[in-house]
């Protein structure tokens, strides 16, 4: 089986694959920058035992990673519970993908994986959108070529700096609002990132159509917010395993 672990800046992400592709489960833990080898392999193995699976079978591991100091404690965890080297994502590995950018390694390794799986499921022009702690915009030519993108604050991380900034507004958990006038703070404050959030989609996708093609189409990927997309003017595909399944594309194409 192969393990496929994602390094973001809240939270790490797994994913375990059988042999033939099947995903078996995905899960996550907190991501912590001051983590040490031994707490990520005690979190790891605790996702193991909760979905009934052996650290031993895994055959293979592939690493993606936007935290550097984390990187290389997640792969001593891995080689410890699973006795076996990860390939971590980033220079010399080969992706197929056409990035038509001055500098590579400025792309994220998270960003690489979801545009490697968008291509082999979606046909381009494409936007993809994924939610995370930032609200990243890839651009996908009609010719499968990755052009670049945008990024904006996710959701959390706005209303974290909105709390953060101002004297009277609380630290809230986002959530769906079904009203654009709020009758209180909490419900305004859910109220400006609901449709603010989705009113920023509809007009960076309208953008970014406007220079690779109007026909391009939507995949969304990362948090579920189905709270935000559904307040979208924008037709968006929602596919909440494409980073997992581009790391695996990645892995095979490399062994």
């Amino acid at each position: 089986m192969l393990l496929a672990v994602d390094i973001g800046n809240t939270k790490i992400a797994a994913g375990l694959f059988e042999d033939g592709g099947k995903l078996r489960f995905t899960a996550s833990f907190r991501s912590d920058i001051k983590m040490t080898a031994d707490q990520c392999a005690i979190d790891m193995r605790g996702i193991f035992s909760l979905y009934g699976e052996d650290p031993k079978d895994i055959s293979g591991a592939i690493v993606s990673s936007v935290v550097p100091p984390i990187t290389a404690p997640v792969c001593a965890a891995i080689r410890f519970l699973a006795g076996k080297e990860p390939m971590v994502l980033g220079p010399g590995i080969k992706t197929g993908l056409d990035i038509r950018l001055q500098n590579h390694p400025e792309v994220g390794q998270d960003i690489v994986a979801c545009a490697v799986a968008a291509l082999r499921k979606y046909e381009p022009p494409m936007i993809i959108v994924d939610f995370g702690t930032a609200i990243t915009f890839s651009a996908i030519s009609a010719n499968s070529a990755f052009l670049g993108g945008a990024i904006y604050p996710g959701v959390s991380t706005s209303l974290n700096a909105l709390s953060g900034v101002t004297a009277n507004l609380p630290l809230i958990s986002p959530a769906g609002v079904n009203v654009a006038v709020g009758r209180g703070t909490i419900e305004s404050m859910r109220s400006g990132i609901v449709f603010g959030t989705a009113g920023m989609v509809d007009n960076i996708v309208g953008a970014i159509r406007a220079e690779i093609g109007g026909g391009a189409r939507v995949i969304a990927t990362g948090e579920r917010m189905d709270y935000v997309l559904e307040k979208c003017k924008t037709q968006i595909t929602f596919d909440n395993d494409l980073l997992m399944e581009g790391l695996y594309y990645i892995y095979r194409r490399n062994t």
